[in-house]
């Protein structure tokens, strides 16, 4: 699942706020006005409960700011004076408070294709840092759910760094934005701030970088405020934030780049992130899709892709977001296919068989038709310098730690074949950088291998609260933390003399009546090129819809101010500006929305009824972002 969210544009001459007392660098002290919100619930008071969870949300988002990142500022900020941001504060703000940031969040309940927003207030009146911001609300899409919490958190991770100054308004005022090479384009908008830019010529390791590149797709909430999806498809800056985003070095070196942030040391700021790492200077010049690198795949080879994402934290899709990438597919994270978070509604190709949790992890396990394969979630471990996953109660050991092979497993739980990654891959780097127990999928796992506990969690693991339950099977608790050892090179093992050998019993095969859940199967090229379109039409649907509300939203504010100052012609410029914008991208969506329906009944000739009902739900989702 996907969310666009937007930085909204900074008006000009944002006022300062005084401050009372001598600065020093501190933890960000955060704190939200949820008066209008409460205001707004008491007439609508079904909402009342996702008020409640998005508490929750936004208190994990102030305390990862809290914990993760540090401002200079002083004892108290004087408040008093802060008029407007999208809607007045509460009293109890207007004083002078003990905190760097204040936010502001204004609600909405509307049928439309905008998600949330968010943008800068007022700043600091000696570094300019944003000290008041807003948090623009659209209860509509808010779905109360366990599973929804990492992706809404870090949703709103996004937001707050636009608020902190994460957007092209702030990016010109701090000197940071120039032009470069990107993709056959030597113009291209890019960052050039020294920490982001040493970072990403480290990263991909490539001398010739000359920045990071900006975004240029969708609309003026969307360009020049991200980085470029097409090389950050999974970064939470990218203008369209898939589930799990993660939170990397990149953002966190743009943030220290502004002058006004500085993240924790030994990466405790940031998530593990790898994708086109050390991929040299391909990614940059020879354009993303020209790389070989796992990350991008075929829609038309599924079981050439695989179904499982790069890190084998969880399952996959082959995706396209063309409004911001292009021709190019990635492996996107699957909805509630992260293996490490327990959920009801986790997707399951082998019902009896998967295992989600701490220390579960994704592998390409055959189905009941021959050499076709599907993810599925297993626990899994390092030990004795071998992979080692778990069949029900049974331990199956990878036979060859030293590549990646095809190999047959012979369980009461399962028979068929998996495919076994080599120990370098999975014990050296991928599973070396876990926190611990995965953090029970109640948490964000950091660089540093510590827990970012969700809001309602505590402790080393995010596992202390009312209803949470501890792990028991020693083949999970068993398994530290820690990078594994190299494996040695195996012994010549000792050949049995013809008296020792045993013929080996068949191994037990499950019945045609056993309850095995059939896998999906592949779909027909025609559909998928045709749900494609779909899915890229509506992508564009919901850009225009949510860039519709952000401009009338504009547009009511400089209304706002033109009553306030009638003689003042530059609000009345600025009012005319964003009412034919809006003109504009009306027609445009009318446009749009025309070519809909003869693709929607194509495809619905290619499918059953119960396809119809699936897919009517995942294009609910879909128009719901």
């Amino acid at each position: 699942m996907t969310q666009t969210p937007t930085a909204l544009k900074v008006p000009e001459g944002l006022s300062g706020i005084s401050f009372t007392s001598a600065r020093t660098w501190r933890n960000m002290r955060i704190k939200f006005d949820w008066s209008n919100v409460e205001e707004f619930v008491k007439n609508t008071p079904s909402l009342k409960p996702k008020m409640e969870y998005m508490k929750g949300i936004l208190g994990s988002v102030g305390k990862y700011f809290g914990d993760r990142l540090k401002v200079e500022s002083p004892e108290t900020y004087d408040f008093t004076g802060v008029g407007d941001c999208y809607g007045e504060f509460a009293p109890e703000f207007k004083n002078s408070l003990a905190q760097d940031l204040i936010i502001q969040i204004k609600p909405y309940n509307e049928s439309t294709g905008w998600f949330a927003a968010a943008g800068a207030c007022y700043l600091d009146g000696e570094n300019q840092r944003p000290i008041v911001g807003v948090f623009l609300l659209n209860f509509q899409h808010i779905q109360v759910s366990d599973v929804n919490e990492s992706w809404i958190t870090q949703t709103f991770i996004h937001e707050g760094m636009h608020v902190l100054g994460f957007s092209g308004w702030f990016f010109k005022q701090k000197g940071l934005t120039s032009t470069g090479y990107f993709q056959g384009n030597p113009n291209y908008s890019m960052l050039k701030g020294p920490k982001s830019l040493a970072f990403a010529k480290e990263y991909f390791g490539c001398d010739k970088v000359q920045g990071i590149p900006l975004e240029n797709g969708g609309g003026s909430g969307s360009q020049g405020s991200h980085i470029e999806k097409s090389i950050f498809p999974n970064e939470v800056m990218n203008p369209a934030v898939v589930y799990p985003a993660m939170i990397s070095q990149f953002s966190l070196a743009i943030l220290e780049d502004l002058g006004l942030y500085q993240a924790l040391p030994n990466d405790g700021s940031h998530q593990e992130y790898v994708f086109g790492k050390a991929t040299g200077c391909s990614i940059i010049y020879d354009g993303s899709c020209a790389t070989k690198e796992p990350e991008f795949c075929n829609p038309q080879k599924r079981q050439e892709n695989g179904t499982c994402y790069k890190n084998k934290q969880g399952k996959g899709d082959c995706r396209n977001y063309s409004t911001f990438t292009g021709n190019c597919h990635y492996m996107t994270p699957k909805y509630n296919g992260l293996c490490t978070k327990e959920d009801a509604g986790n997707v399951k190709y082998f019902k009896n068989l998967e295992d989600y949790g701490p220390h579960s992890r994704c592998f390409e396990l055959e189905t009941s038709t021959s050499n076709q394969f599907e993810g599925g979630c297993l626990r899994s471990r390092c030990e004795a310098g071998h992979v080692e996953m778990l069949f029900g109660e049974e331990i199956f050991t990878c036979p060859n730690p030293a590549v990646d092979e095809t190999v047959q497993v012979n369980t009461k739980a399962y028979t068929g074949r998996i495919q076994c990654p080599s120990y370098q891959e999975m014990c050296g780097e991928l599973l070396s950088k876990r926190c611990p127990m995965d953090c029970y999928g109640n948490g964000l796992c950091m660089g540093d291998g510590t827990c970012q506990c969700f809001a309602g969690y505590s402790g080393k693991e995010c596992n202390t609260c009312p209803d949470c339950v501890d792990e028991t099977r020693p083949f999970v608790t068993g398994f530290n933390s820690g990078k594994e050892p190299a494996p040695e090179d195996p012994e010549e093992p000792e050949k049995p003399s013809d008296d020792d050998e045993e013929e080996p019993e068949e191994p037990e095969r499950p019945s045609e009546d056993d309850d095995e859940e059939k896998p999906e199967e592949p779909q027909d090229p025609q559909e998928i090129e045709l749900e494609q379109n779909l899915y890229a039409i509506y992508v564009k649907l919901s850009q225009l819809k949510k860039n519709i509300n952000i401009t009338t939203l504009m547009e009511e504010y400089w209304s706002k101010r033109v009553t306030e100052h009638p003689s003042n012609d530059q609000f009345k410029e600025n009012q005319a500006k964003f009412t034919s914008k809006r003109s504009k991208l009306s027609s445009e969506l009318q446009t749009w929305s025309s070519q809909t329906p003869n693709l929607e009944q194509q495809l619905e000739t290619l499918q059953s009824d119960s396809e119809r009902a699936s897919r009517k739900i995942w294009l609910t989702q879909l128009f719901s972002l």
